[in-house]
């Protein structure tokens, strides 16, 4: 197992640990994160700063975030950093936030493209994915949507319907 890979997995250790506690680990996590990326790629900060296109990280923010001395890492900062490395920015807010690992990369997608509909346009997007989820969508596994009052509750649940059909 090569020094890098140990290095990211016992970063990734302490997060887990510091979770447990309580600790607020966005910059640590983005910041392993970085290092995995740089070190996978041999690049120097200088490299992710210059592949950072239009959002034109300095050498010294990207050594910044690598090292933890940026508290609060901005929006345009972890931009930047999904630029240059050619990721989707909801994978680089998810990790900096800590979102749940679980996730794949099109349910981060999609929360990323949700968030940035105009209010019209969500529920829009909300009646037009309940349309999906009646005609193709599984059980629900729990009542997360329910609770959430997107209207998923006034739908008729696909396995009852297909049962109702066959008899």
């Amino acid at each position: 197992m090569s020094s890098n890979l140990l290095h990211v997995l016992f970063n990734t250790q302490n997060i887990h640990c510091a979770k447990q506690f309580g600790v607020n680990t966005g910059r640590e996590a983005i910041a392993a994160w970085l290092t995995g990326m740089m070190n996978s790629r041999e690049w120097s900060t200088y490299d992710v700063a210059k592949r950072s296109g239009s959002f034109k990280l300095a050498n010294g923010t990207v050594w910044n975030v690598q090292n933890c001395r940026i508290k609060d890492v901005r929006e345009n900062t972890l931009r930047g950093l999904a630029k240059a490395f050619d990721v989707p920015p909801a994978e680089v807010f998810a990790i900096y936030r800590g979102k749940p690992e679980e996730m794949n990369i099109d349910e981060l997608r999609l929360i990323e493209y949700f968030k940035a509909l105009p209010t019209e346009r969500k529920n829009d997007a909300l009646r037009y994915l309940e349309m999906l989820y009646r005609e193709y969508g599984a059980a629900p596994k729990s009542r997360v949507a329910r609770a959430a009052g997107t209207g998923v509750e006034n739908s008729p649940d696909p396995v009852k319907t297909k049962k109702k059909a066959r008899s």
